[in-house]
């Protein structure tokens, strides 16, 4: 069924509208929106190159499409180049076409020519990551801060592995003077960062809080063994009900 306005008109399938276009006023003029062809041609990508709504868009949209369209078709020959280049330009119909557009330029300019570097620019543009307050790092021991810049530099992708080389890395960084502490948990940081799709400040961060925490931990180690204790006891196996007149909810707060 066709419905027409002053200045649209709407295609409909029972009651649901499949299609809008804007009104023409003119005489013997064709009026395409190549956006309702892209799921016929994701079936039969052999007519992608023919198809007349498509030829039009072609001789509009920027120079970085076909730049694409050239990268992926070499990348998956066979159709599948095309087929995938069709699922891009299906985004027009979820975002909006200039968002798309700096996607696709984004992607071509950074050598990713696929659907999932576009996807990722498009979700750069619509959730841009906060910009971080650079940190005062100048009460670090220089060789913790040498150990973070090279780790950032090289395992800051989600496909990070700990390998050989960084596990030799790792175990010749102990001086005598400075231990390295949080070097053992180096790769469950490396990855739990990766996973939360960390910058490098926090990053940074995060192997700094470790690195304390370890350290702190050994500090109490080394004083308890020091102290020769003869039995060691937790605020746990305190039995409070011998004294019932201590708080001890006070007291568990204070203990920490």
């Amino acid at each position: 069924m066709l419905r027409a306005f002053p200045f649209k008109i709407e295609v409909l399938f029972l009651e649901s509208v499949i299609a809008t276009h804007p009104r023409s006023f003119g005489r013997e003029q064709d009026v395409f929106d190549p956006l309702h062809y892209l799921a016929l041609l994701e079936q039969r990508p052999g007519a992608f190159e023919h198809t007349l709504p498509l030829r039009q868009w072609r001789k509009k949209w920027p120079e970085t499409y076909e730049k694409l369209l050239l990268e992926v078709q070499k990348n998956k020959p066979d159709g599948q180049g095309i087929r995938e280049f069709i699922t891009i330009l299906k985004l027009h119909q979820t975002y909006p076409a200039n968002l798309v557009e700096q996607a696709i330029h984004l992607a071509v300019h950074s050598s990713m020519f696929s659907l999932d570097g576009v996807k990722y620019h498009l979700q750069q543009l619509l959730n841009p990551l906060p910009s971080a307050t650079p940190l005062d790092l100048s009460f670090l021991p220089s060789w913790l801060i040498l150990v973070a810049s090279r780790l950032i530099c090289r395992f800051t992708t989600n496909s990070w592995r700990p390998d050989n080389g960084t596990q030799s890395f790792t175990r010749n960084l102990s001086t005598p003077a400075s231990p390295a502490c949080c070097l053992p948990e180096l790769p469950a940081i490396c990855h739990r960062c990766c996973q939360k799709n960390l910058d490098y400040p926090r990053y940074l961060m995060a192997l700094v809080e470790e690195e304390i925490h370890t350290r702190e931990q050994s500090r109490i180690r080394h004083r308890v063994k020091d102290a020769h204790f003869p039995v060691l006891k937790e605020m746990a196996d305190f039995d409070f009900s011998a004294l019932p007149s201590l708080n001890k909810a006070r007291i568990l707060d204070l203990a920490g």
